[in-house]
């Protein structure tokens, strides 16, 4: 994730995205995104992970951690990632 430039003044959100393909024979078969805030992951429900290349995303509208974002929120944010079998 690349920080948000300094002119950058709202954020109504944030967009997690992965470009993603399930092994033909191989766990896992669903993917959770998120983000790490302060420690703690953030992940969304699981995503099915589809058997041909395609990009899967997650939006979140609020913090999870609590409030709306900031730009400082958004930058101090870590892409989190979980496989689920």
């Amino acid at each position: 994730m690349e920080n948000l430039p300094a002119e950058a003044l709202t954020v109504k959100a944030l967009q997690v995205q992965a470009f993603c393909l399930k092994g033909a024979f191989i766990d896992p078969d669903r993917l959770k995104l998120g983000v790490r805030i302060d420690e703690t992951d953030y992940l969304s429900d699981p995503i099915d992970l589809p058997v041909s290349s395609l990009l899967r995303r997650s939006i979140l509208d609020q913090n999870p951690a609590g409030g709306n974002w900031t730009v400082s929120a958004v930058n101090n944010a870590r892409l989190a990632l979980q496989a689920v079998n």
